[in-house]
């Protein structure tokens, strides 16, 4: 029988971390790959398992700070912020392990993951695993990445989290399919424009995209400092 992995509510954590069980801390990095969504899936070698990115939490340091130097130990993507998603019991340890899950959200500009020369030197693998992919990893990351997409999507309804998965400067049709890989679903062209119109936080790039034979699209870039206006004028402001 597949062993299971128990979901705990985050904030048991504070709890639990002070107990004799040891405690990981997973990163579940999302990226779009290929136009899917994809995580940053790693194996210590060949014929092991895929699982996440973890570092082991030890006493006087955050847990972001270890969700940070789970992934950095691997590769040095670019992570600005973390979500705490999630607390699994992981029968698929070695010993008896609570394994506490972060969330996070990249931009890639290539298939290949640059590992970090301790990865490279100890063996370690690591690819864009498709999220429709996921009974590849062990019941612990499974469980978190679950658990992760459905905060994900939660998320990009009404948190900027969508463009950490874009680059600086992006066109409206991109954006659009950065929201339709992360619900799963279509969007309407004509009132996404609108409401990207109404809320007013991009800002045009002189900038065009070279090397197309029509006219290019426009380019815009996310502007923090007019979300956080809109967010003050309108505390309940959602993308759709």
């Amino acid at each position: 029988m597949e062993p299971t992995s128990q979901i705990l509510q985050p904030e048991a954590t504070r709890d639990r971390t002070r107990g004799l069980m040891e405690v990981t801390v997973a990163s579940v990095v999302f990226a779009l790959h290929n136009d899917n969504l994809g995580i940053l899936a790693v194996r210590p070698s060949e014929h092991a398992a895929w699982t996440l990115p973890r570092y082991t939490f030890q006493s006087g340091m955050g847990l972001a700070d270890a969700a940070t130097l789970a992934i950095k130990q691997v590769t040095n993507i670019p992570v600005r912020e973390f979500f705490q998603v999630g607390v699994v019991t992981s029968p698929d340890m070695a010993s008896p392990t609570l394994e506490v899950g972060f969330l996070a959200a990249t931009w890639i500009t290539t298939d290949e993951v640059s590992l970090t020369d301790q990865a490279s030197k100890t063996g370690t693998e690591a690819r864009w695993l498709p999220i429709s992919e996921t009974q590849r990893l062990v019941p612990s990351a499974k469980a978190l990445v679950e658990n992760a997409t459905q905060e994900l999507r939660r998320r990009s309804r009404f948190d900027r989290i969508i463009f950490s998965l874009l680059p600086s400067e992006f066109s409206l049709s991109e954006l659009q399919q950065a929201f339709e890989i992360v619900i799963g679903r279509n969007i309407d062209v004509r009132n996404f424009r609108k409401k990207m119109e109404s809320m007013k936080i991009l800002e045009e790039s002189p900038h065009k995209p070279r090397g197309m034979a029509h006219r290019p699209p426009r380019l815009f870039s996310f502007s923090p400092s007019l979300y956080a206006t809109l967010q003050q004028e309108d505390p309940e402001v959602r993308f759709f």
